[in-house]
């Protein structure tokens, strides 16, 4: 069943007293060509659509965008929960580096990612509508999908069978990881992973990225993907001695908020910081610098939009250089 199905079957319900052979004689067609909407098999046009809008007293713009919106939102909804009841954390789609070569060269940003033992699966979802605009879109987004591998389009009427999906796609990743005998972690990048506006001058030139077995990933960060994690350089000694300047951090680019006490990456008056974050209650946070020579910043509710969080340091490498003359 497609969208304009669903509506339709919806309107008539609304108006119980009303049938499909009173709708073919208003619009001017055969009871047949009404049943077949209802079925979802065929689609009127658009001079139709505006026939069917006035019989159920409905602007074209409600029964066209308005009412499949809505659908394609009850669907998104229905399906984060089936997903989260299956173990999968979902977030809302953003536009960063984590994101597949492929989207960020097209510009795309999916409705939302769900991840699940270390692998991310995102998800559009749309709704099946008339329309060239609507169908053009729904054949992009199919193409895209096909393309990165690592995308599902999802429409109301197959939202029931997605989770299946995406658990066989999990499987299907696990098996290919397994056969990886490397992992690339890239350098943090402060315009995309950070939102500077500028990364001159932020970062130490000496590592672009390093590559690590699957199984030392597996055992450095609790997974063997490394998808969203970035490498960053420590400058300064304000952690120390718990990370100590040149150190190399492994940063979980994909931990936005601050779901628990630890070291994360931020974002202070546009310079990247390393902070042991500790949250004293719901209005108040503490930043910490493990070198006590550096006082502790106390940001209160109001104050803490400000701070943009990079990620979560997950471990680090130290790094140092003996130089032989």
């Amino acid at each position: 069943m497609n969208a304009f199905a669903q509506i339709l079957s919806d309107l008539f319900a609304q108006k119980p007293s009303t049938t499909q052979t009173q709708l073919a004689a208003f619009v001017g067609v055969t009871p047949q060509a009404v049943q077949q909407w209802v079925a979802g098999v065929t689609q009127p046009s658009h001079s139709r659509l505006v026939k069917v809008a006035e019989f159920f007293n409905v602007s074209l713009r409600e029964l066209t965008i308005e009412k499949p919106r809505q659908l394609a939102q009850r669907a998104e909804s229905d399906l984060v929960q089936d997903l989260m009841h299956s173990g999968w954390q979902v977030q809302e789609g953003r536009r960063n580096s984590a994101l597949p070569k492929i989207f960020l060269t097209e510009g795309y940003t999916p409705d939302f990612c769900a991840s699940k033992d270390g692998h991310t699966l995102y998800m559009e979802v749309r709704v099946a509508q008339a329309g060239r605009s609507a169908h053009r879109i729904n054949r992009y987004c199919e193409w895209l999908a096909e393309r990165a591998g690592n995308l599902l389009v999802v429409y109301p009427q197959t939202q029931n069978d997605i989770v299946e999906q995406a658990e066989q796609w999990l499987r299907a990743q696990k098996l290919k990881v397994d056969a990886q005998p490397s992992v690339h972690v890239p350098r943090l990048d402060l315009v995309v992973d950070a939102n500077l506006s500028s990364g001159t001058g932020q970062m130490v030139p000496m590592v672009t990225g390093i590559d690590l077995d699957a199984q030392q990933a597996l055992m450095l960060f609790g997974r063997q993907s490394v998808e969203g994690i970035r490498l960053w350089v420590a400058q300064g000694d304000a952690m120390a001695p718990t990370i100590a300047p040149r150190d190399l951090l492994f940063i979980d680019t994909q931990t936005k908020s601050f779901p628990s006490d630890g070291i994360y990456a931020l974002v202070m008056h546009e310079t990247v910081a390393i902070k042991r974050i500790q949250r004293l209650d719901t209005q108040r946070l503490m930043l910490k610098s493990d070198n006590a020579a550096y006082e502790n910043v106390q940001v209160d509710h109001q104050n803490e939009a400000q701070i943009r969080v990079i990620g979560r340091v997950l471990c680090t490498l130290p790094l140092a250089f003996k130089v032989f003359a």
